[in-house]
This record gives structure tokens, sequence and C-alpha cells, in this order.
């Protein structure tokens, strides 16, 4: 509560959503609500089961995108963090692609805990990642001995929206912030749980989104922020996701 209200406060009203997004965002919302048996996608070649009630990657191209560029921009060892893991494919692909990064998985979803601790027994990968509970990174904050972390990866909720988190359901979660306020908490977890010269790799639609709060935000817990890519001409299928990238202003 403490920080939706600083959130509120940091908002500034020119920071609007246009109607038409917010339509597609709710088709989107309303399509994934109505899968009611497991589904099954091909993510850079590999399948992964999609549980109901778990926001699927096939329906926001920006995931394929995601999928095919996060690795480009991780630490080939060090320990690597993902927030929000969903049905786990990151994680999968990320564990895959950097045998010897120490990697963390959290969902604030039990259902998606469940469906990425399946995907990551699929391709046998239980071993290499750690899959907690936890919304943003309280998980490590409320721990008695801190984990630190070289990278950090969260396919943000980049849609804002007037409700407050309590009146989202976990699908909603998936896609919706109100005012950021998870941004806000991110940014403020980020400067005590990320290593010295280490990042934080935010996946934003740099349509459907506003870069100008993210950058504002992140600015005033003193990160900079830098967009790295976009799938603007993605494989044929234009996305207007991106990778952003953070870092301390002091280590920039």
């Amino acid at each position: 509560a403490k920080m939706e209200s600083r959130a509120k406060e940091f908002w500034k009203p020119e920071w609007k959503i246009k109607d038409e997004f917010t339509q597609r965002t709710n088709e989107k919302i309303d399509q994934n609500e109505t899968m009611n048996s497991t589904d099954t996608v091909i993510l850079e070649g590999r399948e992964f089961a999609v549980h109901p009630g778990v926001f699927s990657p096939s329906i926001f191209i920006g995931s394929k995108f995601l999928c095919n560029k996060l690795c480009e921009f991780l630490p080939d060892s060090g320990t690597f963090l993902e927030i929000g893991s969903g049905c786990g494919c990151v994680a999968v692909l990320v564990a895959q692609n950097r045998p010897r990064l120490r990697i963390f998985a959290v969902d604030i979803s039990q259902s998606a805990l469940e469906n990425t601790l399946e995907n990551l027994k699929r391709h046998r990968l239980t071993d290499r990642v750690k899959v907690t509970q936890s919304d943003v990174m309280d998980a490590f904050v409320d721990a008695g001995e801190v984990e630190k972390f070289d990278c950090v990866f969260w396919n943000y909720p980049f849609h804002h929206t007037d409700k407050s988190i309590g009146q989202l359901t976990m699908t909603e979660r998936a896609i919706r912030d109100p005012n950021y306020a998870c941004l806000h908490k991110l940014f403020d977890q980020a400067s005590q749980l990320v290593s010295p010269g280490g990042k934080v790799l935010i996946g934003f639609s740099i349509k459907m989104g506003i870069v100008e709060a993210l950058v504002a935000i992140a600015r005033h817990y003193g990160w900079q922020t830098q967009e790295k890519a976009n799938g603007l001409d993605f494989e044929g299928e234009r996305t207007s996701m991106a990778i952003f990238e953070c870092v301390r202003f002091n280590d920039a």
C-alpha cells in the first residue's frame, strides 16, 4: 500500500495509455481467461505446456521476441533472477543457453510456479533453477541471508490502469500495474539486491507502455535506462516489445 501511494503521487497526468491499447489489452486478457485446458506453445524450437490461469506466451508476439533476444544481454556466469516466470519458458531457455549461471525464478502466482516447475522437469532442468514464490523480490528482501543478483530480468506488466493492485486478477497482474507501483518496488529492491556493476533487464512495450514513466521511475531510484533491442522488424512479425537495460548511474 505504501508503494502504491508513492507511485500514485509520482505519476504524471500526461502519462496516458491510448484507449485503443486498453481495448487491445482487455481482449488479450479475455482470450487468456477463456483458456480452460493446458495449451502447448513452441518457442525457440522447444515445447512448453501452459496451464489455465497462467499467461500464455502465444497471446503476445512479444514473448517470442524476448525468448529469441534475451540471452544476448545476459552475463555468462554469476547469478540471474527472473521475476514473473509464468510458464517457465525464459527460465528454461536461460538455463540451456547459460550453463554457468546460477538461476532463480519467482512469481507471485502459485499456478505459475507449478507451471514453471513442470516445464523445467520436462526439459530436465530442475537442478539448475531455484523456484520461489515472491511478489517482485520480497522473498529475498525478507530472507535472513540476502542473495545478490548480477542480472535481474522482468517481462514487466507495462499497461497502466486506474484500478488498485487488489482489484486485479492474477491474469491482469501479468499485464497491468497501477501507476507502475511494482516498477517502484523493483528499483527500490534492486538497489539493495543487485550486485555492484550488475543490471536489470526489462521487457517493455514501446507502444503500449509509457517509456517516459519507466525512465523517470528508474532515475528516481538511481538507475539509468537504455533501450538495447526492439521487435519492430522481428522475423516479419512486428512487435513493439523492447529490452531495456538499467544500470546504476555510478556504474554507467
